[in-house]
């Protein structure tokens, strides 16, 4: 993902969905403070999610399922959940998550 792009600070929808994107998520990208809906799934990234990522304070729905993520969700995203954030997707075979909504599987 073009880090150019996480300068686009008034973004509210951001589907990076399913387009066999590589590498890891960048930090950045938790500068998109007014981001409500993030897709990331269905890619091939790598790596852990972002403590960063907890700066996305608007968000009601996040997607990082059928990725190649692993480790743990980071305590930053979880508290998204104590605001506005409804849903977070995950694929918890390979990231443990104590606070995700649905546990969806690997790529199929």
């Amino acid at each position: 993902i073009a880090t150019d792009l996480m300068g686009l600070v008034n973004l509210k929808f951001l589907d990076f969905g399913a387009n066999n994107l590589t590498g890891t998520i960048p930090t950045t990208m938790g500068n998109l403070t007014l981001v409500e809906q993030l897709f990331l799934d269905e890619n091939f990234f790598v790596g852990a999610i972002p403590f960063e990522l907890g700066g996305l304070e608007s968000a009601k729905f996040i997607a990082f399922n059928a990725t190649d993520l692993e480790g743990t969700m980071p305590s930053t995203i979880c508290d998204l959940r104590d605001n506005l954030l409804q849903d977070l997707w995950v694929d918890c075979t390979e990231v443990e998550c104590i606070c995700c909504s649905n546990c969806m599987p690997t790529r199929v």
